[in-house]
């Protein structure tokens, strides 16, 4: 699969401070959320996406940044770590993974929010 946008690219949107840091151990959930938000931030700035498209994947990646967050993972060592070997990345079976997540993640919230709105009936 073509690269969609040169990698270092993604490193302008990382702080020089983290490629400076010593490298700590991942697990794999660290690395394979890294990956998803390597490859959708990457996705978000290829010439075919839409204004919208882009910022759509693009806010998509930051969930899988705050997936790490949320678990105390320096996001920005372990996004610089996978972007060393992400060339290597079967990129169609991580994007199959990643959109697995996301619609998942979307089925759920709509699932919750018909909850939400049932609840708001049974009160009035």
């Amino acid at each position: 699969m073509k690269r969609l946008i040169p990698f270092a690219a993604i490193l302008t949107c990382l702080p020089a401070s983290a490629a400076a840091q010593a490298t700590p151990y991942f697990s794999a959930a660290d690395h394979a959320d890294a990956e998803c938000a390597l490859l959708l931030f990457a996705v978000s700035q290829s010439p075919e996406m839409t204004e919208s498209e882009g910022q759509l994947n693009g806010t998509m990646a930051i969930y899988f940044i705050g997936k790490l967050i949320g678990r105390g993972v320096d996001y920005e060592a372990v996004m610089l770590e996978d972007l060393d070997r992400f060339d290597r990345v079967d990129m169609a079976a991580l994007g199959e993974r990643c959109s697995e997540e996301l619609i998942a993640l979307g089925e759920d919230m709509q699932r919750f929010g018909a909850q939400v709105q049932e609840l708001e009936h049974s009160r009035r």
